[in-house]
């Protein structure tokens, strides 16, 4: 056997003598990684929930301001007259 396929496979996991019976287990998580997005994905789904609800109330804070200020905006043209 070529050197270097000995020396993959002893990389690989599979070679104890070099044999190249065959490549052994390569990748395996241990058990304490954690799978997904975590916190971001619970709170993810309720944000996207939330969303709609309090860009609607921007909306409606803005139409609010914006209508105080044209009205203030009137009365100080009409008050330096």
């Amino acid at each position: 056997m070529n050197h270097l396929t000995r020396y993959y496979i002893h990389q690989a996991g599979g070679g104890g003598g070099g044999s190249g019976d065959g490549i052994g287990r390569i990748y395996s998580v241990p058990p304490f990684v954690q799978r997904g997005h975590g916190l971001g994905s619970l709170l993810g789904g309720l944000f996207r929930s939330i969303r709609p609800l309090f860009l609607s109330g921007l909306r409606t804070a803005g139409k609010a301001l914006g209508r105080e200020a044209l009205r203030k905006g009137g009365k100080i043209l009409t008050d330096s007259g």
